[in-house]
């Protein structure tokens, strides 16, 4: 279990970490990496109760990690309680515009979708050594745009207060799809598809 969280951690890292053009600080003798600002899309939407809500979704576009597909990370801002990490892939073998989407969330509850992406159904595997990625021969991005969430708040890389209830889990999943929905249209024009497993099923 410790390699596999080692791994995992390995393989998103640039998905979070600041990156770009590198830059050294003579005065203090630091190296950092700049990072472009992420951009920020806004959406508001009614939620079952008749509220209106105000989301945001933070969008990054690493490339080279995993695969040379395009991909697009980072968080959701549900509630300013509520941020879950997600990261998607285009497919990689068809046209994205004219490929389905699949949403796909890991079950639990508190199990990374994350961890699904490098060693289940993604676009690349992690070396026995931790150190690298290698291609999937097998991943669902093949023929179909994925993204992977980390859901409830607390799992993988999300943070927030804790979910009570499926409930509030499946709002904040509607909500984020309304917001991903809005900001890239082009990726819904042939059909979407919600996959899980384990505990997942009680919120899909």
């Amino acid at each position: 279990t410790s390699l596999l969280l080692t791994a995992t951690t390995f393989a998103l890292s640039s998905a979070l970490k600041p990156y770009g053009e590198s830059r050294f600080n003579r005065h203090r003798g630091e190296h950092h990496l700049s990072k472009p600002a992420p951009k920020l899309h806004v959406n508001e939407a009614f939620d079952r109760d008749g509220n209106l809500r105000r989301t945001t979704l933070e969008a990054n576009n690493p490339q080279g990690l995993c695969s040379d597909d395009k991909t697009i990370s980072g968080y959701f801002n549900a509630d300013g309680n509520h941020k879950y990490f997600y990261w998607f892939f285009e497919a990689s073998t068809v046209t994205p515009d004219d490929a389905p989407t699949i949403m796909w969330l890991t079950g639990g509850p508190g199990c990374s979708s994350m961890m699904a992406l490098v060693v289940e159904n993604g676009p690349c595997f992690v070396n026995d050594a931790a150190t690298d990625t290698y291609p999937s021969q097998t991943s669902w991005n093949q023929k179909a745009n994925v993204i992977w969430v980390d859901q409830p708040p607390g799992t993988g890389f999300s943070t927030g207060v804790p979910d009570t209830n499926e409930d509030e889990i499946s709002e904040d999943m509607i909500q984020f799809l309304l917001n991903f929905m809005a900001a890239y249209p082009q990726y819904f024009k042939n059909g979407f598809f919600i996959f899980g497993e384990s505990y997942a099923g009680h919120y899909i």
